[in-house]
């Protein structure tokens, strides 16, 4: 629970508020649950792989050079109030 708290980057190419992943292909990680973050200013807001059964709640995520949610073999996870 990020509780309302900033993150905030230099927009530095290849960097990411939150990632989550397994670091290794085919292994999932579960039940993961990230919410109440305010994030700017970094190239990616936040990036999944591998993540399975998972919560994202309100996420704020504002001018990032990429993309503000990337997902990657994320599976029946719920994106809510972002």
């Amino acid at each position: 629970d990020c509780a309302g708290y900033n993150l905030n980057g230099d927009e530095t190419a290849g960097t990411h508020a939150i990632y989550v992943y397994s670091g290794t292909n085919g292994l999932y990680l579960e039940n993961i649950e990230i919410k109440n973050c305010n994030i700017t200013n970094f190239q990616y807001g936040l990036r999944t792989n591998y993540v399975n059964k998972s919560n994202f709640e309100n996420i704020s995520i504002f001018s990032t050079t990429g993309s503000s949610l990337l997902n990657g073999y994320t599976y029946l996870s719920n994106y809510t109030d972002n």
